[in-house]
């Protein structure tokens, strides 16, 4: 499928309400062509968990139109668009905290006293 015929079938789905078809083998479309469609300004993809999809139309016709809301709601992970903006934590925020705060050992119920403490 090509470009023009994708965008095609997205706004046919868009009018219609329903959900954005699935990417190939589940389904007839391309993902690469999605994004590429997104990269160029035409359409502005949300992405839900689950792999949930939902396809805003940003020309033509039917500008503004979108496809079947997400229905577990809850925000996009990830937007796709001619500006792509990830919404994923970034590697800073995906590191684990540092060490933790340094433990009194000689206090009572410390982690050698685990056997004597009560239950």
């Amino acid at each position: 499928m090509n470009m023009d015929e994708t965008f095609a079938l997205l706004e046919r789905t868009a009018v219609a309400g329903e959900r954005c078809p699935l990417n190939s083998p589940f389904g007839p479309v391309d993902s690469t062509t999605i994004t590429m469609l997104a990269r160029r300004g035409r359409i502005k993809v949300e992405v839900y968990r689950h792999n949930w999809r939902v396809v805003t139309l940003l020309e033509g016709a039917h500008k503004g139109k979108r496809t079947k809301e997400c229905p577990a709601g809850g925000k996009p992970y990830r937007v796709v668009s001619h500006d792509t903006v990830y919404l994923d934590p970034t590697p800073t925020e995906r590191r684990r905290p540092g060490p933790s705060a340094p433990r009194d050992f000689s206090a009572p119920y410390g982690l050698r006293d685990l056997k004597e403490r009560p239950r």
